[in-house]
């Protein structure tokens, strides 16, 4: 009976132990290469983090349904480069595209509004000890940038120019969003359609005399964003030449996801318009020779953030119709294990 007893036990054991290892292998990252960390804690202290990032479109998509754009044209926010009256403007949505065209407290834009304008919106969270502002943003389909910011005088709603740029303290968040803070894009040389991306480079200055530059990808779309239990930041795509013989180039993506409130999901592959096939990938050592190999997924943790980095977990999209180039921008939508989506814009950079 003790024998019997001592076997029963042992085969328990042994199970819970089994299932521990299976658990750990399924919702648990890998060892990555030079023993860097691929998860990190939700909010991390030290950093600009620079998320839902978006810029409205300056023409109809050729896909694009008319009706729906006619619609968002006789929106205010919509009706950039149309000219309008001071008095039309009380009690009205103030947007950049509204107020464009106007020679609004004294700001003379000069032919402005014979040009096409647009603008880019985001938020912008300061976790550093520096005071940091937004002091200049660039883009490569425009000829002139400006941050602005939307006021109340009196009943009329009037837009100026913030002469020092946008000033975010340490330990503080900016939104920039219609009616309020915002990147004036004028001068457009090149029209951006819904449903792309475009990149944006930002330039801070610290309080302590230090300048920090961020290229950030945008999506173009009429309307922002729907926020998520999601978001994510710091997306690049970098070239990529594999080092199995005969296979093809392509682009390894790379991004910081952060799980707000969501269970963990898994993020298994994603889709591109320029991209045939798309494949989560880790790093890791093979005899001292740093090499990669396809996983089924990797996991997004509750409340933290995973992050794709080279010499850890990536995407590789192989099978490109087009390889764009640096300073490009496009979309890609990533899928996890759940059936869930989610869009995000990648900014090309140049590869070392």
């Amino acid at each position: 009976m003790a024998k019997r007893c001592a076997t029963l036990f042992s085969l328990v054991f042994l199970l819970l132990v089994t299932s521990s290892v299976v658990a750990q292998d399924t919702n648990t990252p890998a060892p990555t290469v030079e023993g860097r960390s691929s998860v990190g804690p939700q909010v991390e202290d030290g950093e600009l983090l620079i998320t839902n990032v978006w810029v409205r479109p300056t023409a109809a998509g050729p896909q694009q349904d008319m009706g729906a754009m006619d619609m968002a044209e006789e929106t205010p926010e919509a009706m950039g480069g149309m000219q309008h009256n001071h008095g039309g403007m009380a009690g009205a949505e103030a947007t950049p595209e509204t107020m464009a065209s106007m020679n609004d407290g004294g700001m003379n834009h000069g032919g402005m509004s014979e040009g096409k304008v647009t603008a880019g919106y985001m938020t912008i969270e300061n976790t550093t000890g520096v005071d940091y502002t937004l002091v200049s943003a660039t883009t490569t389909f425009n000829a002139l940038t400006e941050i602005h910011e939307v006021i109340m005088d009196g009943d009329v709603m009037r837009m100026r120019q913030l002469e020092g740029g946008l000033n975010i303290p340490a330990g503080t968040s900016a939104q920039l969003k219609p009616g309020g803070y915002h990147v004036m894009l004028l001068d457009v040389t090149r029209d951006v359609y819904p449903d792309s991306a475009a990149a944006l480079r930002l330039v801070f200055q610290g309080s302590d005399g230090s300048t920090l530059e961020r290229t950030v990808a945008a999506v173009v779309t009429d309307f922002p964003p729907e926020p998520g239990l999601i978001v994510a930041t710091d997306a690049v795509a970098l070239p990529y030449t594999p080092s199995e013989e005969g296979a093809q180039p392509g682009m390894a993506l790379y991004v910081t996801l952060i799980n707000l409130r969501a269970p963990t999901v898994n993020l298994v592959s994603a889709q591109l318009d320029i991209g045939e096939t798309v494949e989560v990938r880790e790093s890791y050592l093979d005899g001292g020779v740093i090499a990669t190999r396809v996983i089924p997924f990797v996991p997004v943790p509750v409340q933290a953030r995973l992050l794709l980095q080279p010499n850890g977990y990536f995407l590789l999209a192989s099978g490109l119709t087009t390889m764009p180039m640096p300073g490009d921008a496009f979309l890609a939508t990533l899928l996890f294990e759940d059936g869930s989506e989610m869009m995000v814009p990648f900014v090309v950079g140049q590869a070392e």
